[in-house]
């Protein structure tokens, strides 16, 4: 039996037009059905994708990892593993994005239970429909600070995120940081300490009790590094925004059907 953790955006979802493709589909299904687990490790919160999932593709994963490793579920919702940022962290980066406001064109947060815009100053309908139309619920920073915060997620420019790295460096801040790409434009992502996909990973191993051999991983993006790292049944889906990351992966792919001829 394997246990298989598959990226959902330029991953799992493969196709034109951000759109899963019905061979990827089908295989993963039938995967599933001869007793395999099959899981969702994505960046998304479990509300979003979960939803999205059932109703567009009547597919039901058996577990989740989601905001990239700091939330772990059944596949029913029930949280079985969760990780949030320092308070300590969160007031400082806080205060910091407060001064540097009117450079964010939007800011994103997440808690266990939900995720939101915390308010939107420049995104197009496109870029806003990639986060699954997430409620914009236009408040200030200051709304956060007594709430217990998973990641922060920004849009901005590359100049701009240079200005929160260099604040996180300088104030040795225990945070992990990550840069997504999405069609043609950046979200970047800060979580707290030692909080990866690969960590969300090796939780579910723990509390279930399936060893590294069992486990095959497959990504396409930044935030897949760790654990395609970590694991050496790992598959890269070939994209063409990630040439430099391919190296982590012990195998390239083009589909996620493609895995079948790796398997013992």
């Amino acid at each position: 039996m394997y246990w298989l953790f598959s990226d959902f955006d330029g991953t799992f979802r493969n196709g034109p037009d951000k759109t899963v493709l019905e061979k990827d589909l089908n295989w993963i299904m039938n995967f599933q059905k001869q007793g395999n687990n099959v899981i969702i490790a994505t960046g998304r919160n479990y509300n979003s994708i979960s939803e999205y999932l059932s109703k567009e593709l009547n597919f039901y994963p058996n577990y989740f990892v989601t905001n990239t490793g700091a939330v772990v579920t059944d596949g029913k919702g029930k949280v079985l593993y969760s990780k949030n940022m320092g308070n300590e962290e969160k007031l400082l980066l806080i205060d910091f994005l407060k001064e540097i406001e009117q450079e964010l064109k939007a800011v994103n947060y997440a808690t266990v239970k939900d995720e939101q815009f915390l308010f939107i100053q420049d995104m197009t309908e496109e870029q806003q429909k990639m986060f699954m139309n997430l409620e914009d619920i236009n408040e200030p920073l200051s709304f956060l600070i007594n709430k217990d915060i998973l990641c922060f997620k920004l849009l901005c420019s590359k100049q701009t995120w240079a200005k929160v790295i260099k604040f996180i460096k300088s104030n040795n801040l225990k945070v992990e940081t990550v840069v997504n790409n999405l069609k043609d434009f950046y979200v970047c992502e800060i979580h707290g300490e030692n909080v990866n996909k690969a960590t969300g990973i090796k939780a579910l191993q723990k509390i279930l009790n399936f060893n590294n051999d069992h486990v095959l991983v497959v990504g396409d993006d930044s935030n897949d590094v760790p654990m395609l790292k970590e694991y050496s049944k790992s598959f890269i889906v070939n994209q063409p925004y990630n040439e430099e990351i391919r190296k982590h992966a012990n195998f390239k792919i083009d589909y996620l059907f493609e895995i079948e001829k790796h398997l013992d």
